[in-house]
Parts: C-alpha cells; sequence; structure tokens
C-alpha cells in the first residue's frame, strides 16, 4: 500500500510542481529511484517472498488492514478539515450565466 502510495505521489508532483510553486510538494517527490524501476523491483521482491496461496492471502490481509487503520487514523481529521476549509471560504460572486441564441424557426 505504501510503496504504491509513493510511486503514484510522482504522477500529480510532475503535474503540479512547476503550476504551484512555490508551495513545497516534496513530500509527492520520489527521491532515490525513478518510478519505474522502483515499482518494478517492489513487484519483483513481493513476487519472490509471496508465492504460496496462504502467504497472498496474509499479504491481502495485511492490505486490508493497513487502509483500515489508515482511514481509521484519518477519519477524525476530516471533520476538523472540512471546518477549517469552511471557515476560509469566502463569498464568491456567482458568475453571469452565458448569452445563448434562440433557435431560429
Amino acid at each position: 500500500m505504501i510503496e504504491g502510495s509513493q510511486v503514484g505521489g510522482a504522477v500529480p508532483y510532475r503535474r503540479l510542481r512547476e503550476a504551484l510553486a512555490p508551495h513545497p510538494l516534496h513530500y509527492l517527490a520520489l527521491r532515490d529511484i525513478p518510478a519505474g524501476p522502483r515499482w518494478r523491483h517492489f513487484v519483483q521482491a513481493m513476487g519472490g517472498e509471496v508465492q504460496h496461496e496462504t502467504q497472498i492471502e496474509d499479504a491481502c490481509a495485511g492490505a486490508v488492514d493497513a487502509f483500515d487503520r489508515l482511514t481509521a487514523l484519518v477519519s477524525p481529521l476530516r471533520g476538523r478539515i472540512n471546518e477549517a476549509k469552511e471557515s476560509l471560504e469566502v463569498e464568491r460572486p456567482v458568475p453571469e450565466q452565458p448569452k445563448t441564441c434562440d433557435a431560429v424557426s
């Protein structure tokens, strides 16, 4: 789970780093090894260690447990994050609707 999220963070980093500069996005960047080789190495290592049905079941159960624990950690923060967002929102004017032409009969 962690490896996949780290590799997945490389895409938004590449796409957003210039547009969002000077905001720090370093937490999305892969540091030592480029994403492709790093992911291939991970898959190869996993394939070498997880070969039997019980190992695959254990690995899947571990991944589900990791997601559940992460969700449990993040869930209480969601309400606080939403409250903070709402307190920062300001009323924005509603854009004027574009004028349309009526069909000529």
